[in-house]
């Protein structure tokens, strides 16, 4: 069964229905029609896309369970932020199957108080392990010790190896969705990237090359200077010197 799945369905936040655990994730909930639909597909993991159309926002989703109402689909509040919807909006929502595995991800807080957390490395890998998949240059939204940062997706790396094991991709050519990598069960790399000490090392730099630039000029202008002074000196040295008629040595006429 290769056909397209795309319904348009109404959305609603987990807080709506007491699903708030499913806030620290990047799943949703689906219609149970929506698995009848696909239960042949024999995919080891479902993934979608959900579209905001009106605005032309879409993340990636993976899917916690299929017991949503019909006709609607449950989100994370932070991916119903992220969409811009409103209560009950309409969004499209689309099984992709050329979402491969993930090699390695960079993350960027976007918040420098995120450093001063308690081993945040950690922290920050194991909120991961609750997410399905990320998205190139996207957002997440993590709630730690009470405080809320943005993880932004810097950058991701596929793993293409794993494309020997996806017979289906291996048949589309290798068509994979590079916008987007699989995190389930992975063993992924992940380097934080802190831009608040690049951009204090990269000023600091620029501080130290400044005040090179400086202590050189000044160095010229010392030199220059001097050199001016001498001949200054010498010059009224010579002005200064009394004159002396015929003080060379001479030669007698005639030879005697």
């Amino acid at each position: 069964m290769n056909n397209i799945i795309k319904k348009n369905l109404k959305i609603k936040s987990c807080y709506e229905i007491n699903k708030d655990t499913l806030e620290k994730t990047n799943n949703i909930i689906l219609p149970n029609n929506i698995l009848e639909i696909i239960i042949d597909e024999k995919i080891a993991n479902y993934f979608f896309k959900i579209t905001n159309n009106t605005l032309d926002i879409h993340t990636f989703v993976g899917v916690l369970e299929f017991g949503a109402p019909d006709d609607t689909v449950i989100v994370p509040f932070w991916i119903y932020e992220y969409l811009v919807v409103d209560n009950d909006s309409i969004v499209e929502v689309e099984l992709i199957k050329n979402i491969i595995k993930g090699r390695k991800v960079v993350l960027e807080p976007q918040d420098e108080l995120f450093f001063k957390i308690p081993e945040y490395d950690v922290i920050l890998e194991t909120l991961l392990s609750q997410f399905s998949v990320l998205q190139y240059n996207s957002l997440i939204k993590l709630n730690i010790l009470d405080n809320i940062y943005y993880i932004k997706i810097k950058d991701i790396e596929h793993n293409y190896d794993s494309l020997f094991e996806d017979n289906e991709l291996k048949d589309n050519n290798m068509n994979i969705n590079i916008e987007v990598i699989d995190i389930i069960n992975t063993d992924l790399t992940v380097e934080i990237s802190n831009k608040f000490l690049m951009a204090r090392l990269k000023k600091e730099k620029e501080e130290q090359e400044e005040k090179l630039r400086k202590e050189k000029e000044e160095k010229l202008r010392k030199e220059k200077e001097e050199k001016l002074r001498k001949e200054k000196e010498e010059e009224e040295n010579n002005k200064n010197k009394p004159f002396v008629a015929f003080s060379g040595k001479g030669h007698r006429l005639g030879g005697n």
